[in-house]
């Protein structure tokens, strides 16, 4: 099986989509929207979690129009005040059976001031099962934690409220293992911080978690490879750095095909990877500022029995 996560960068197609706060035209133009579904359509993954996505109508405009209907898709909007969204595609041909769940309205243990409730998480932890007569044989957990942004000047670059979502996905994933305890599960998606790094936010995690490796750290990518997310300051400075993962739990870690997994390169027509832009313009006219991360792994089913 065949797994990808990446952040779409602003994946919309649909007016009636774009979120209703600031000014930014969000609408994805038509050459990086094509460039995204090139670059699906080529990794020719079983599924991929999606991030930043602009809700359902563009979803649907994404499969028919640029994916050509090869893919199914499952989508639960969750928290975004900019209405971007998690969601998964499933490869028509794959023929897997799955349903979607959204933990959208667990509250964390956070409450920040001046506000009455504790907060609920910035996206969602999405969860898509893969089902054996109506079982999950795969747990997939997708997730956008807290950018870094703080807008309200309440959570210097989101620190607090990361490390309460890792805790709460901690949670999560520690009570599917408990109600199914041979299930496998992987949690993939866009971290906002480096992951593996030994930062605090994600320290509790680790620690109530410890069966999760990084799928680059499985295959001995070195640090300075493991870029997924790049983006140019003022001076034109560039900075690549990993924020997108894909963990897996300790029964598939030894399943990984190191020849067909890693970070994706985008590619120019003749199938020819780009190297790293060199300038912010360079990087515009890419598919999204993120690259995707790709993973394919020893599953058995009955249908590949």
């Amino acid at each position: 099986m065949k797994i990808v996560t990446l952040n779409c960068e602003n994946l919309f197609l649909s007016t009636e989509d774009l979120p209703s706060v600031g000014t930014h035209n969000y609408l994805k133009v038509e050459d990086k929207t094509v460039k995204l579904a090139e670059a699906i359509l080529d990794i020719n993954a079983d599924i991929y979690c999606l991030q930043e996505v602009g809700g359902e109508s563009s979803l649907k405009w994404f499969c028919k129009t640029f994916l050509h209907s090869n893919f199914d898709y499952a989508i639960i909007p969750g928290n975004s005040n900019r209405n971007i969204h998690i969601a998964y595609l499933i490869k028509n041909t794959s023929k897997l059976t799955y349903k979607i769940l959204s933990n959208n309205q667990q509250r964390l243990n956070l409450t920040y001031p001046n506000h009455t409730e504790t907060e609920l998480l910035s996206r969602d932890i999405s969860e898509l099962h893969i089902l054996e007569n109506q079982t999950p044989i795969l747990i997939l957990l997708g997730l956008h934690l807290k950018s870094q942004l703080d807008s309200e000047n309440i959570d210097e670059r989101g620190i607090n409220k990361r490390t309460a979502e890792m805790i709460l996905l901690a949670k999560i994933s520690n009570s599917l293992k408990v109600n199914f305890p041979r299930c496998p599960q992987i949690i993939m998606g866009d971290f906002n911080n480096i992951f593996s790094q030994d930062l605090p936010e994600y320290s509790k995690f680790k620690q109530q978690c410890p069966a999760f490796t990084d799928i680059l750290e499985i295959m001995n990518v070195v640090p300075s490879d493991r870029g997924t997310h790049m983006y140019f300051n003022e001076q034109g400075t560039r900075f690549v750095t990993q924020l997108d993962y894909i963990l897996l739990d300790n029964t598939l870690q030894k399943q990984v095909s190191h020849k067909t997994s890693g970070i994706y390169r985008y590619k120019d027509d003749d199938g020819t990877a780009y190297p790293l832009p060199d300038s912010n313009l360079q990087r515009y006219v890419m598919a999204s500022d993120h690259f995707p991360v790709v993973c394919e792994f020893l599953m058995k089913t009955s249908l590949e029995k």
